[in-house]
């Protein structure tokens, strides 16, 4: 066993095969680094393990649903995400942080597809990085990214239909 301390979460994927997470002297999340960053249990956590869509929405359906029902905050849209425990789930009405990362945004030009959360956004940005791209959407008012390999005939302006997957998104503690 190493202890290997660092704020870097790309230094913890190459050099780790378990991680503790640690905040104001105690462990808050233990896992693989992949767990961390796919399932993050706070929105700190989140933030600091990499790009995420931050969204907040309050709950509409009962904590026994299946598929929860949430009401965005920013664009006023209907979002379903998995039923996590009822602790994160928070009470009815209440405001919550849905997370979702970039890579797992859908985005399709054009028409849409046939897949639940489906949003209208305009793109508001489009930042190259390396054989990446961060495309950034205003969706209502909802401000969303999206991680694609490559960009070829989009533009700031255009419109897009974006999907998140509702297996995607994380309901999180603040």
């Amino acid at each position: 066993i190493v202890l290997f301390a660092t704020s870097s979460f790309d230094q913890v994927l190459d050099l780790s095969d378990e991680v503790a997470v640690i905040d104001a002297g105690e462990i808050v999340q233990t896992g693989t680094p992949q767990d961390i960053y796919d399932e993050p249990d706070s929105v700190k956590i989140a933030r600091a393990t990499g790009d995420v869509n931050l969204i907040k929405a309050r709950r509409l359906t009962s904590s026994n649903d299946d598929l929860p029902e949430f009401y965005t905050i920013d664009g006023a849209h209907r979002l379903f995400a998995p039923r996590p425990e009822k602790a994160k789930l928070g009470a009815i009405d209440q405001d919550v942080t849905l997370a979702i990362r970039p890579e797992q945004v859908t985005m399709s030009l054009g028409s849409s597809f046939p897949e639940d959360n489906l949003l209208k956004g305009v793109v508001s940005a489009i930042r190259p990085r390396g054989p990446t791209s961060i495309i950034e959407f205003d969706a209502n008012g909802l401000r969303l990214k999206t991680r694609v390999f490559k960009v070829v005939g989009l533009n700031v302006g255009d419109e897009c239909m974006l999907g998140l997957p509702p297996h995607r998104i994380l309901v999180l503690k603040d």
